[in-house]
């Protein structure tokens, strides 16, 4: 018969959660784990085994008046099902609602495509996530002339790349907040995250310099055959250069054997981001995410307490 458990991996044992994770995705790490744990989450790994599948949940439990619900960690990665199957999600249902969780909000992998929901269970999409394949991306055939252009605006503007973390990690903090303040965004990560990810194995960046200044950074992190680039930052002037670091980035994870980089998705359909990363010549992943309700009482009693309505495209509603 084959084994059914669930096992939950505490931040504090980085062991365990290492030997768990030896195969899984960038943001599903320790290392990842450690800036959220800097900025005040409690990051736990849950390994979820059932009917020949396993799950690797990276969560942390979150208060609302009084009740707790979980959701993934922040990051590209989200939960890792493998082979695709419905057997751990209902599991891993099982052992919330016996431990009194009020809902979860489950973060699929890019992976799990095929992965569907159990009723009660539902999946819903929200945003795309931009995925190149190494092996087959090239800049002179995946993507058209004005976007090439573009792509390679860096050279005309005898960019270098700079791939040091340690000379990079001084200078994203700025870009990362000059950027965030342009486009009207509040920080999601502290700067006690981003200095815990900086000084971890597994970080990756890249930078474009120009006349000695660093203009524009991308940083990351990789795992095995996959990196992912999540936060970006650059000058208001340079902001230009994000598809010259992309490629450059692509260029060189490439000669570090590196598969597949996974670029994010992002704010809202139609943005400037989204029109860029659309034209790169990545494969479009759905972003997917589990909705679960563990106890339906205390769900329509948080809903109804919230003024104003939740919203109805927001899960758990109660927070939207």
């Amino acid at each position: 018969m084959a084994q059914t458990s669930v096992t939950v991996i505490p931040f504090s044992n980085r062991d365990a959660w290492e030997r768990a994770t030896q195969t899984a995705l960038p943001s599903q790490t320790w290392g990842h784990a450690a800036g959220l744990q800097a900025q005040g989450m409690t990051p736990e790994l849950a390994v979820v085994e059932a009917h020949g599948a396993l799950m690797v949940l990276p969560f942390h439990r979150r208060s609302f008046q009084g009740a707790v619900d979980i959701a993934t960690l922040p990051g590209l990665s989200g939960a890792l099902i493998s082979p695709d199957s419905t057997a751990p999600l209902s599991l891993w249902r099982d052992f919330a609602t016996s431990h009194g969780f009020v809902s979860g909000y489950i973060q699929l992998s890019p992976m799990n495509d095929r992965v569907v929901a159990s009723p009660p269970d539902e999946i819903k999409s929200n945003n795309a996530l931009y995925i190149f394949d190494l092996m087959d991306w090239d800049i002179d055939t995946s993507v058209g002339y004005k976007m090439r252009r573009n792509i390679k605006a860096g050279n005309r503007l005898r960019a270098e790349i700079e791939t040091d973390p340690v000379v990079l990690c001084h200078q994203f903090q700025s870009l990362h907040g000059s950027h965030l303040a342009r486009i009207g965004a509040v920080p999601t990560f502290s700067g006690q995250a981003l200095d815990r990810w900086f000084s971890e194995p597994g970080i990756i960046a890249f930078g474009a310099r120009i006349m000695g200044k660093i203009v524009n950074i991308q940083m990351g992190r990789r795992k095995g055959l996959w990196a992912d680039l999540h936060l970006a930052g650059s000058t208001p002037e340079r902001r230009d250069l994000q598809a010259w670091v992309i490629w450059k980035a692509i260029e060189w994870l490439r000669e570090q054997g590196v598969r597949y980089l996974n670029i994010g998705g992002y704010g809202h359909e139609g943005d400037g981001l989204h029109s860029m990363k659309a034209r790169f010549g990545a494969q479009e992943h759905p972003l997917r995410a589990v909705h679960q309700i563990y106890d339906q009482k205390i769900y329509q009693e948080l809903c109804g307490q919230r003024t104003p309505a939740p919203l109805a495209t927001y899960f758990p509603a109660y927070r939207g």
